[in-house]
């Protein structure tokens, strides 16, 4: 009984402890600007650390939600670091921001979608991914 009782009262001190982590380490990004997050976040993504760079990258997207490059870019993080639930809403988020520039984050969107198993919503962002090419080779190749 007492080694269960110790047990119990440990594992209570190491949940209370990785909230107090986690709360301390949000507490320490808001010191930063947005350029220094951006530039973290890029460093992070160079040297494959992808669970860090998806943190500064969302930070950033928390006080600048309009900026699609960056939540593409945070959304590519979160899928290299196999965060699929999360990359997907990123993706759509790059996309929805700028649909005519963001294709690729239609496309990487698709990817998602097959890693998590969504065979029905892979074949209709297919469909649609297909449609805004053509319009990208339009906007872009004239005739």
């Amino acid at each position: 009984m007492n080694a269960i009782k110790t047990r119990a009262i440990l594992l209570l001190i190491l949940l209370i402890s990785s909230v107090h982590l986690y709360a301390q380490q949000n507490d320490e990004l808001k010191k930063y600007g947005t350029a220094q997050l951006k530039r973290m976040g890029s460093y992070a993504a160079k040297i494959n650390d992808f669970s860090s760079s998806a943190m500064y990258y969302e930070e950033y997207c928390k006080r600048k939600p309009t900026n699609e490059k960056v939540w593409f870019l945070y959304a590519e993080s979160l899928r290299k670091s196999k965060d699929y639930r999360k990359a997907e809403d990123a993706y759509m988020k790059a996309y929805n921001l700028n649909p005519k520039l963001n294709a690729l984050a239609l496309y990487h969107y698709a990817n998602v979608q097959k890693s998590l198993g969504n065979y029905k919503r892979l074949k209709s962002i297919l469909q649609n991914l297909k449609k805004n090419i053509k319009a990208l080779i339009k906007a872009f190749i004239p005739n």
